[in-house]
């Protein structure tokens, strides 16, 4: 029987050349393979392969030269982009698309995502692109039009198959996720959650299995996430395929470290709507803000809204239009 060849070819977790960075790649690999962890890129992975076996779409991972796509995708790390550029310039490729883990900025790692053989730039949501813009302006490679090259593409989560309503009886728990926020807001959320006589878990990133989120999102009939920048916000997304409303702290803006890029808005949810909760700014309205939160419980809407737009469906749609509306040169 021949073999069909697949429409697009995806590159994620290539090692470094070098002996010194093989041994590196493969020891932060095992670690994490030890301790049961999954998050980030290996959760775009997951969702765009859910949604590529859905769709019946045919695509290999990490394959021999010999079963290239003609679209080959380098998803995640700086080493898989660099194998899927020289691929394109011996021939063996036609696209090459780009991220959205490859790189915090395109001027980062000499500048790899404004190689000319990329076809598309891929990322997570419209206020990276934005910086991805305003860090390439100025530079050499910078007058290529980054811009036009700039896709945004949020990866999906699993919808379950029978919604979870967050307003049962029994779902009393509110579920408090602690990420990179300061102390004196997260010890100021457990000081007025137990003045109002609230009951609280909380949840440590990096703390945690993925198992011990789900089921103590299945309790919760809220979560308050404190976090200072989500590039797309996977565990909301998560949190609202599960019907549980969110409060999030958003900060406004966010500077990237070492940089003078800055960007504006919703930095910390960017997929935030109000069919799935709202956001507070800080100390000064965090009682205002819960609340109001608290009061609108029974309006808020988020399994819906996720699963019209945020489900491994709907990501796999965009992604498909992307590798086919993608010129290549």
């Amino acid at each position: 029987m021949q073999n069909i060849k697949p429409v697009v070819t995806i590159l994620v977790n290539i090692p470094p050349q070098s002996q010194q960075g093989k041994l590196v790649f493969y020891a932060k690999k095992y670690t994490k393979m030890f301790m049961g962890r999954r998050r980030g890129p290996d959760a775009v992975l997951d969702s765009l392969t859910r949604g590529l076996r859905e769709k019946n779409i045919s695509f290999n991972i990490n394959p021999p030269e010999n079963e290239l796509a003609d679209v080959v995708h380098a998803l995640s790390g700086v080493d898989s982009l660099k194998l899927a550029l020289r691929l394109k310039s011996k021939g063996l490729v036609k696209k090459v698309i780009a991220g959205p883990n490859i790189s915090v900025l395109p001027t980062k790692h000499e500048s790899i995502l404004l190689d000319p053989q990329i076809d598309t730039i891929i990322v997570p949501s419209a206020w990276v692109k934005e910086a991805y813009i305003k860090d390439a302006a100025g530079t050499v490679k910078g007058n290529i039009d980054v811009g036009q090259k700039i896709q945004v593409w949020p990866s999906g989560v699993k919808i379950p198959s029978k919604e979870t309503s967050a307003q049962e009886s029994e779902k009393n728990n509110i579920l408090i996720f602690k990420k990179d926020a300061p102390e004196d807001i997260f010890d100021y959320v457990i000081k007025t959650l137990k003045e109002k006589q609230c009951t609280y878990t909380v949840l440590r990133y990096g703390f945690f299995l993925q198992e011990t989120y789900f089921k103590l999102l299945y309790r919760s009939r809220a979560m308050i996430y404190l976090q200072r920048v989500e590039s797309q916000g996977i565990a909301l997304q998560e949190a609202w395929a599960l019907n549980v409303p969110t409060l999030i702290w958003n900060k406004g803006s966010f500077t990237y470290p070492g940089s003078t890029i800055t960007v504006y808005g919703k930095v910390s949810s960017p997929y935030l709507t109000e069919a799935c909760g709202d956001t507070f700014s800080g100390i000064a309205d965090f009682n205002e803000q819960f609340d109001s939160f608290i009061k609108n419980l029974p309006s808020y809407s988020p399994n819906a809204h996720c699963s019209e737009n945020l489900s491994d469906a709907a990501s796999i749609d965009r992604y498909l239009k992307i590798i086919n509306d993608t010129p290549h040169e």
